[in-house]
């Protein structure tokens, strides 16, 4: 799983390679747009996972079941 640093890392270099090939000053708004909303969909994907697992661990800790010998940190 990639960092959080890397991601935005990523996106920057993203969005300036589409300014250095040149985006028209009344698109920049909106190419700073897209790439944020790029940004924030990978984000979500790589946390997705992780939370599920979280969460159903929360669900069996709190209906009294014993964790799946941490199965879901652990994969």
């Amino acid at each position: 799983m990639e960092s959080l640093d890397d991601i935005i890392e990523d996106a920057n270099k993203n969005i300036k390679k589409v300014f250095l090939a040149g985006v028209a000053p009344e698109f920049r708004q909106e190419a700073y747009i897209i790439g944020l909303k790029l940004t924030l969909d990978r984000l979500a994907q790589e946390l997705e996972s992780p939370c599920e697992k979280a969460y159903i661990k929360h669900v069996e800790l709190t209906q009294n079941k014993e964790p799946d010998n941490g199965q879901y940190f652990n994969s």
